[in-house]
């Protein structure tokens, strides 16, 4: 088993805290963090750049950027589909902290049934 370098980035902490997580990236690759770079980082890749002028929230159907809205995964799973998933790839919401418990898809407010 080789053991690899790597950094967990998740959309939820880009999202609150966009220059914290660039900046830590930047470190992890042994580039130049001054704040000047990671501002236009930040400018240039925003969610309004990156899809053509949406707002937040506000959904595309064919559009490769979606809505930028943390969470919203809730409003297009089933309870059947939560529970599939925490079968498939349960330990890894957890070992990445995406979820405190096994039985998560009891704590979700479902939107289709």
């Amino acid at each position: 088993e080789e053991n690899h370098s790597v950094i967990l980035i998740k959309y939820e902490d880009l999202s609150s805290d966009c220059y914290s997580v660039l900046k830590k990236c930047f470190d992890f690759l042994n580039l130049s963090t001054r704040e000047n770079i990671i501002n236009r980082c930040i400018e240039n890749c925003n969610f309004d750049k990156m899809s053509g002028g949406r707002s937040r929230g506000e959904m595309k159907i064919n559009s490769h950027v979606r809505k930028g809205v943390c969470g919203d995964w809730v409003n297009y799973f089933s309870q059947d589909d939560a529970y599939l998933f925490n079968r498939i790839a349960g330990k890894h919401l957890l070992a990445y902290d995406y979820e405190k418990s096994s039985c998560w898809p009891l704590e979700y407010n479902f939107k289709y049934q």
